[in-house]
This record gives C-alpha cells, structure tokens and sequence, in this order.
C-alpha cells in the first residue's frame, strides 16, 4: 500500500510510475483468495501481538501510540513471512481463541487515549476496507484526467466487492493510528450532518437514522448533533425492552459516540441504560457485553480521576448485583485483563476486588 501511495505522489515525474502502481494494486486486490489470507494471517498476528506487547517489551507505562506501532509493526514482519499459511483461517480461528479476550479488554482500557479507531476492527474485512479507503483516498489526491485507467479499473473490482458485502462505509473509518493525528480534517460532510441532525430530531433511536453510523465512525459530531443524541439516549434509559440484539447495537454506538462527541450525558444514559437490563434481568445473559459498552462509556469522561471513579463504581455496581459464582468469576477474569493491561487502573478496581474476594 506505501508502495501505491508513492506511485500517486510520484506519478508526476516519471509515467513509469503508472505501470509500477498498477503492479501494486493487483498485489494488493487482484487476487482475491490470496489477499484474504494475507489479512487473516495480519489479524491473527496482530491479536497476538498487541494482547502480548505489554508483557513481553516491559512496556506497561508506555504511550499506546508505541505499543500499538511495536505490536502491529511486528504483526507486519510475522505476516510477510506466514502470508502463505495454506490454512490461514485456522490460524486466526487458533489467535482468536486464545488471545482474544486479553487483546479485547486490553483494547477497551485502551479507549480514553484512542477513541476513534475500535478493536475489533482488527479483523480482515476491516483490514481490507481500511487499505482500500487508503488507496481510494490515494487516487483521488489526483485530478480526474491525471488518473490512469488501469488504478481506476483495479479500485473499481475492489469497491464492487466491498460493496457487495455492505462494508463501502468502512472504507472512511479511521485505522489504528488516526488517534494520533487530527480526524476528518479534509471531509466535506455538512450536507451530511445537516440530514442527520434533522432525523434525530425526531428519532426515537439513532439506529433509525440513516448516515448515523457512518458520521459516529467516520468522523467527529456538530454539537447540534451532541445535543441532540444526549436527549435519545437519556430518554431510552428506561424504555420497553425488545430485544438484546438490538439493544446491543444501539448502545455500542452510544458508547462510541460518547468518545468522539465527547459527551458525558450520553456516557451516563448509556450505562444507567446498561443497569437497567441487568436490574430487570434483560441482561443477565449479556453481562459480560454490556460491561465492556459501560466500561467504553466511562472513557467520555476527559479527566482521569472522573474516569477512575466512574469505572469503580460500575465495577462495585455489578458486584453486588449478582452472587451466582460463575458470573463473579467472569467479572474477576475481566477486572484482571484490564488491570494487567493498564496498572493505572488497580486504584480504581480496588474495592470491587475486595468484594469479589467476600462473594467468591
């Protein structure tokens, strides 16, 4: 993809370029079947490594931004030399089971510092909407006549078949270092959110308004927007019960836009919302999902000390909420992952330890 990316920068000086990044796009798109592995061999190195940096480099106190460049660089050399595995997919299938849990809740105590790019997004059909937006992005840096047919062409397969899977929206979301760098500098969304912002009015979820995802992934919030998700959620919290899947899906997308709208109003809907299942056993059989959507909630809070407390006092909150002992001992594995990711969090897990220790 670099490789591409310097083609387009360099197409100017020399048309040899032309043919040179056509090379890299059939590389990187024209074999299908090939590319696929190569992306699930990424994934699951990447799920190895990143759940594995922190123990093997010492590297507990570091940046994210150096772990998540050390894990994934050594993802990139270990996929270069394993991109030809003839059972990837049992490979990643292997990684998922094993390191998932560790590289998940690692990711989620990772979320106050890296708000925009999510995990999960780790996995290939995310990896190849990411490189394909890159390259999209690469080619029209263009103007329209200087882009040869060839690259046009090439993107043009490669876009058919994102689309064909309902991923095309992918393609603008940020990858794992846009946390690091301003965010959708170069958008021209106003026509969008001035579409969202008129359905939310009159929304009663925001899974209902079309373009919501897109903008809460894609991009950063208007605050008429804020504004206006903060009013849906709180009034939700107490809402009729449906259903956990769609449940689900509405409240990991408040717990996101929590993060990239910056609003601890919609942060705290969205866990009272997550009680309210628990409290009325809606969601009893989901604990362990709507605690990882309070735990990404509590990251809206800016100020450590504010995010610490309200952590702690989720964790207490569920503790006493149940004394089946296989669901204590769920919550004790997830408050060891993440404590053993961030040391900075053993204050704030603390007490509901404590009461582990009483209940267990």
């Amino acid at each position: 993809l670099f490789g591409f990316e310097l083609c387009r920068a360099l197409l100017a000086s020399d048309s040899l370029f032309v043919q040179l990044g056509a090379n890299f796009l059939e590389k990187l798109f024209g074999n299908a079947e090939l590319s696929q592995r190569r992306f699930e061999v990424f994934s699951a190195c990447a799920i190895i490594t990143v759940s594995k940096v922190h123990q093997f480099a010492k590297a507990a106190d570091k940046p994210v931004f150096w772990t998540r460049l050390a894990a994934l660089t050594h993802a990139g050399v270990l996929a270069n030399g394993l991109g030809h595995l003839p059972d990837s997919q049992g490979f990643l299938k292997w990684s998922t089971s094993n390191f998932w849990p560790q590289y998940f809740w690692g990711g989620l105590a990772d979320r106050r510092i890296s708000p925009k790019w999510r995990s999960e997004w780790i996995i290939p059909r995310y990896l190849f909407a990411e490189v394909l937006g890159r390259a999209n992005n690469a080619i029209f840096m263009l103007e329209e006549h200087q882009r040869p047919s060839s690259w046009i062409s090439s993107l043009e397969a490669a876009n058919q078949k994102l689309a064909a899977d309902g991923m095309s929206v992918a393609t603008s979301f940020p990858g794992p270092f846009d946390d690091f760098r301003s965010l959708a500098e170069n958008l021209n969304l106003e026509e969008l959110f001035a579409i969202v912002e008129l359905k939310l009015g009159a929304a009663k979820r925001v899974s209902e308004v079309d373009g919501f995802n897109a903008l809460t992934y894609a991009t950063v919030p208007t605050a008429a927007i804020v504004s206006n998700v903060e009013l849906i959620f709180e009034r939700r919290v107490e809402a009729p019960f449906e259903n956990m899947q769609l449940e689900l899906a509405e409240l990991r997308l408040g717990a996101h836009f929590t993060l990239v709208g910056k609003s601890v109003r919609t942060a705290n809907a969205v866990i009272d919302r997550c009680k309210f299942l628990i409290f009325h056993k809606y969601g009893v059989d989901h604990m362990t999902d709507l605690l990882a959507v309070m735990i990404e909630a509590c990251a809206g809070h800016e100020q450590t000390a504010a995010y610490r407390v309200a952590l702690s006092e989720i964790a207490t909150w569920l503790t006493y909420a149940f004394d089946d002992a296989e669901k204590l001992s769920e919550l004790n594995s997830v408050f060891d992952l993440l404590t053993s990711h961030d040391h900075k969090l053993l204050p704030a897990f603390a007490k509901p330890k404590a009461l582990l220790r009483t209940k267990l």
